[in-house]
């Protein structure tokens, strides 16, 4: 009986470990973006400003308004 205990408190113990380390790499997931995402990102950057300078007047303020709205939604 004293082993059936003991196995039930490690079970709980290494489940909950296994718990916080689950919380904190979400967290850290979400705190820094990965190595594929920062190069999607690069990409798309590029490519945003490939089309405003290649753009029309009218694509330029339609790009103009759209990183408007993405830079007031950034983190100071």
């Amino acid at each position: 009986m004293g082993y059936f205990l003991l196995l039930i408190i490690v079970c709980i113990a290494c489940s909950y470990v296994a718990y916080r380390k689950g919380v904190s790499d979400e967290i850290a997931r979400h705190a820094e973006p990965t190595a594929e995402r920062s190069a999607t990102l690069l990409y798309k950057g590029a490519a945003l400003e490939k089309m405003y300078q290649e753009g029309s007047a009218n694509d330029k303020k339609k790009l103009e308004q759209l990183y408007n709205r993405a830079a007031a939604k950034l983190p100071s």
